[in-house]
């Protein structure tokens, strides 16, 4: 799975300069960027232009995904389950703790910016004071709730389930 930090992101749209001001808000994931409301945007700080150009991305990123895994009108219920199953994978592989690779289900986010299982990270920063992704030594070893991604992985859980019931049930 590719993990984007903040800063290439932010790099990626030519405004690194405000990295500092999410960081230090504590928004340490795109995510959690994309997740900003206009207001959010305003109390920060972030100028009109730079928050034009973040929420452009967000909308091409939307519609690339749509246009990916679109389906035609004369799509077979094959092609459709093959389709669901594509976007499953790859939404299931975003839920991973890069740890242990299963299912995180406390995601807390490290002084490095990544997301991790609270467990697997705890155990890891009882061994080591460097990041598993990067293997820099970390400014802190505090672990930061990612609530974001936790209402995601409960939200994707929860429709995955009721799929597989409704499923089942056929």
């Amino acid at each position: 799975a590719s993990i984007i930090t903040i800063n290439s992101f932010l790099e990626k749209l030519d405004l690194q300069k405000y990295s500092q001001v999410f960081i230090d808000n504590c928004i340490t994931s795109v995510e959690d960027i994309r997740a900003l409301s206009e207001e959010d945007f305003r109390e920060l700080q972030i100028p009109i232009g730079a928050r034009n150009r973040i929420k452009a991305y967000f909308l091409q990123l939307k519609e690339t995904i749509s246009h990916n895994f679109s389906i035609s009108e004369g799509s077979s219920e094959e092609q459709v389950i093959q389709l669901r199953e594509e976007f499953c994978n790859q939404l299931w592989e975003h839920f991973k703790c890069p740890i242990t690779q299963d299912l995180m289900m406390d995601p807390v986010v490290s002084s490095d910016g990544y997301t991790y299982e609270r467990e697997a990270i705890s155990q890891w920063l009882k061994m080591s004071n460097k990041s598993p992704l990067t293997g820099l030594v970390l400014s802190d070893l505090s672990l930061r709730p990612n609530h974001s991604l936790r209402s995601q992985i409960t939200q994707f859980c929860g429709t995955f389930e009721a799929q597989m019931i409704s499923n089942d049930t056929r």
